[in-house]
């Protein structure tokens, strides 16, 4: 069988340990906080830029990889594979695929990127969905269109508590943050089929509440959900939600639930208090 490399961006969101177990190489975005630069997942963390934004008026801003950069970098895992396939992040949300496009042209074929209409774990969800047809013997652009094919089968969402990080990022209003705060409404924001979060259900109440008719909710659209994998978003989540949460959607027929803590990408605006889900339909 042929060596395909399959990649993505840091904003991923998976662990280390993960993308070890899944075969998954990535390239960071830059960071920026203030006049300073670092690469994301390895001269900086989530934790970092939190407490960045945390005492600063401006957040944090993420940096789109150049063409320049992923050419070098698809270079790199040619040497030791035959193909790449890298999913981007959504188009919609960055020029990173545009710019993995670019670059990938300068490769006779032997690199294809695909923009996944996504963020955070969806990516991830894609990118586990390719590697199962790794082993089908389709070739990079059969690979490829599957994956475009399953975009459309993809659900995520995330709860954001606090809108502060929405706030200064331009995303929100002062009015819809002070409203939001005062009357402990916790809004959804999720993928839509161009790839742009958009604004869903709101939810109203403390942890104890928001949490489990979030989870409620999104069971009752489970019906059609393919239950191999599914992955729980979380950020400043306490660890007795977070196992109630994967118990009860292993109880509904998941096989496995994986809980990751968000990176940067999403982090940035959502801040801590944030709780998402991904899986596909069937």
């Amino acid at each position: 069988m042929r060596k395909i490399a399959l990649s993505s961006e840091s904003g991923l969101d998976l662990s280390k340990a993960l993308l070890e177990e899944f075969e998954i190489s990535t390239i960071p975005f830059t960071i920026v906080l203030g006049e300073k630069e670092y690469k994301d997942n390895v001269d900086i963390d989530i934790d970092e830029v939190l407490a960045y934004n945390a005492k600063s008026s401006k957040l944090s801003r993420t940096s789109a990889i150049n063409e320049e950069e992923y050419a070098s970098y698809f270079s790199s895992l040619l040497e030791k594979n035959e193909e790449v396939l890298h999913i981007s992040m959504s188009s919609a949300l960055s020029t990173s695929y545009f710019q993995a496009e670019k670059a990938s042209e300068r490769f006779s074929g032997k690199v294809k990127v695909v923009d996944s209409k996504s963020l955070s774990l969806g990516i991830a969800l894609l990118c586990l969905y390719a590697k199962k047809l790794f082993a089908k013997g389709l070739s990079l652009v059969e690979i490829a269109e599957e994956v475009v094919k399953q975009r459309a089968k993809l659900h995520i969402s995330f709860v954001v508590e606090k809108l502060e990080g929405l706030y200064k990022g331009g995303r929100c209003s002062a009015l819809a943050m002070l409203g939001a705060n005062i009357l402990k409404i916790r809004p959804e924001l999720y993928a839509n089929d161009e790839g742009k979060l958009v604004a869903g259900k709101k939810f109203i109440g403390k942890r104890d509440k928001w949490i489990p008719s979030f989870l409620k909710e999104k069971l009752k659209k489970m019906d059609n959900a393919g239950k191999d994998l599914c992955f729980i978003g979380e950020l400043g989540i306490e660890d007795n939600y977070l196992d109630e949460y994967k118990k009860t959607l292993l109880d509904s027929g998941f096989s496995r639930v994986e809980s990751c803590r968000l990176g940067t990408t999403v982090g940035s605006y959502s801040w801590e208090g944030t709780l998402g889900l991904v899986y596909f339909d069937k």
